[in-house]
């Protein structure tokens, strides 16, 4: 005779295994469903768009959502938080961590809607949501040039633009670490403390995406058994994964493919310290970033998700090349330093008769400030590390060697728009040399732009492909952190 069991354990077996269950019983096609009404998005929502939707949200579902004023940018934009949910544990995710990235705000202007009227992705997750559709407003609005119509690589480089690191909400959070100390926060970063000190942050989702490439992820810590339902749906999308060189010379992988290490403050910092010409404390000039700042007084779990939204069949490509690593990154670091004594001698020209204080002029002097001193640390460890000795992959070389121009188009966009805007400023009163700089800039920039048109096999990747991968993220990295 089998012996009853008390009403009380049956109640809390129940409940437990309820908890452990929570949602649907078949998880995976439950995150499929949210993640495949999804619209198909043709172009980019601009900021006003963005916070237009928001506030039509707060409107039409007042008893569920809350939509908060966190922060204002320095010309007095609004910074939004929207929130949603009564679960004990706090998840951020903020679009627009860098103004040129608005992938991760078109993941969120759909989220933002499903969780309003979705009770059952509501009810699945032991969270409350705060969502920041756009983190750099003011920013952002200066790259609302190539959101609509067409996408080209052109278009997306006359229109680009992108602050120096210490004017960055992403790069922008306190920092003290050896003969280093960064205290002055943006505004935009503050907005974002606000929230992460307030809540206690448990997950962390800063919407990051790249420019060309393929797909590629930086995570707090290694979580290995997500990695299979990422992978299998980026393949399901068509989309590459980026098999060239990490971004950054520091980074490292948790796997084979395309999984890494989160980009820290202090990682960089020491690496800089190894094989920068000029000590970092001087070569530095933000502060850390959100990911930072939510492991160490959190210790919550954090993710970025590249996606391009350029692709070309050369950064998949793992033939052997004729070139060893060494050799390709050190290639592309030439190509780097022909683009940087250019751009140096045109701003050296026009500096002297700019008399507007435009944002371009801050990301110029920036990358003039730093870059030979970057592109000498990059050859110091070229030549100190054995790993460059290998055969690179073609992938590698493509990576090194071509896709590396593109980001030199970018800056030279930058340049031109820079003296585009001293030029609507002033008007009649325009000197002469500057026009000439400005003729002589936008003859290589059309030079440039049009080389690379014709050397990358290039396709736009669809927005609802990107913005589907990185929902199915935050789905399944969320489940996870409340499963801990």
């Amino acid at each position: 005779m089998k012996r009853r069991q008390a009403p009380w354990i049956l109640l809390f077996l129940s409940f437990a295994l309820s908890a452990y269950c929570r949602g649907p019983a078949d998880k995976g096609a439950f995150f499929q469903q949210v993640v495949s009404g999804m619209p198909d998005y043709r172009e980019f929502l601009t900021v006003d768009e963005l916070h237009a939707s928001l506030r039509g949200l707060k409107e039409r579902y007042p008893d569920l959502v809350s939509l908060d004023t966190v922060g204002k940018t320095d010309l007095g934009s609004p910074i939004y938080e929207f929130r949603v949910g009564k679960g004990k544990r706090h998840a951020l995710l903020f679009g627009f961590p860098h103004p040129n990235e608005p992938i991760g705000s078109m993941m969120l202007h759909y989220l933002t809607e499903e969780l309003a009227k979705n009770g059952k992705l509501r009810d699945f997750f032991d969270f409350t949501w705060h969502i920041v559709v756009c983190a750099e407003p003011d920013k952002a609005r200066l790259n609302e040039g190539w959101f609509k119509g067409t996408l080209t690589l052109t278009k997306y480089a006359r229109n680009y633009y992108r602050p120096p690191s210490y004017q960055q909400v992403e790069w922008t959070f306190p920092v003290t670490y050896k003969k280093y100390k960064f205290d002055t926060p943006t505004p935009e970063a503050l907005a974002l403390m606000k929230i992460i000190d307030g809540n206690r942050i448990d997950f962390s989702f800063g919407l990051h995406n790249s420019g060309f490439g393929g797909v590629y992820y930086y995570w707090s810590r290694d979580v290995p058994e997500l990695y299979p339902a990422f992978y299998a749906f980026i393949a399901d999308q068509g989309l590459p994964l980026h098999l060239g060189e990490p971004e950054v010379p520091w980074g490292k992988k948790f796997d084979s493919r395309a999984m890494f290490q989160m980009l820290y403050f202090k990682e960089g910092y020491d690496w800089m310290e190894k094989y920068s010409p000029t000590p970092p404390e001087k070569m530095t000039s933000g502060g850390e970033s959100s990911d930072d700042y939510v492991r160490d007084k959190y210790h919550g779990l954090t993710v970025n998700c590249e996606l391009p939204y350029f692709y070309d069949p050369g950064i998949e490509d793992t033939a052997p090349s004729d070139m060893t690593r060494a050799e390709a990154v050190l290639k592309g670091l030439e190509n780097e330093r022909m683009f940087l004594g250019f751009l140096g001698d045109e701003y050296r020209k026009a500096k002297p008769l700019l008399t507007v204080r435009s944002p371009f002029v801050d990301a110029i002097e920036e990358l003039l400030r730093t870059g030979e001193d970057e592109i000498v640390s990059q050859e110091n460890a070229v030549k100190a590390e054995k790993e460059y000795a290998k055969r690179a992959t073609a992938a590698q070389k493509w990576d090194a060697v071509t896709l590396r121009k593109f980001y030199s188009v970018l800056n030279l966009g930058q340049f031109v728009r820079l003296l585009e805007f001293e030029k609507n400023r002033t008007a009649a009163a325009f000197p002469a040399v500057l026009q000439k700089v400005l003729n002589e800039s936008l003859a290589e920039f059309e030079r440039s732009s049009g080389e690379a048109e014709r050397e990358f096999s290039y396709t736009v990747v669809p927005i609802k492909k990107l913005a589907s991968v990185q929902l199915l993220t935050a789905l399944y990295a969320m489940d996870y952190v409340q499963r801990l």
